[in-house]
């Protein structure tokens, strides 16, 4: 897969808006369909779904940064974070929970501005991140 920032022209990235409408109406009906779906499971599958797709979004955002982190390490850093104690415990580090705590603030408060409080806490924690 080729990134956008591989390619030479990055900087002059443009879209479509008409044809990235359709496909995220399409994800936004889809998606609605399969958390309709979700709640007849119980609670318990969806605690375990949102931890898998938690823990692979964090695990292949920081691919695109070139690090590899342990998917385990990072599954058992989220369940601490959220609460879920069904999850076989790994040890984590202190960037593999930093980047968690990173990500989850993103995810919950998506809605939210990006304060200049938040970001710089953010930058905080990559400079920590890179460090190592």
């Amino acid at each position: 897969m080729t990134y956008i920032y591989q390619n030479p022209d990055w900087h002059n990235f443009c879209w479509r808006g008409e044809k990235l409408e359709k496909l995220l109406f399409d994800i936004k009906k889809a998606q609605g369909y399969l958390l309709g779906k979700m709640q007849v499971f119980g609670f318990e599958v969806q605690n375990s779904a949102n931890l898998k797709i938690l823990t692979e979004d964090i695990v292949k955002t920081s691919e695109i940064e070139g690090e590899l982190l342990n998917r385990k390490s990072v599954c058992s850093s989220i369940a601490r974070k959220l609460g879920i104690s069904e999850v076989q415990q790994a040890q984590s580090t202190r960037s593999i929970d930093g980047i968690v705590e990173m990500m989850l603030d993103a995810a919950k408060n998506h809605n939210k501005p990006i304060t200049k409080e938040r970001l710089l806490g953010w930058h905080g924690f990559w400079k920590i991140f890179y460090k190592q």
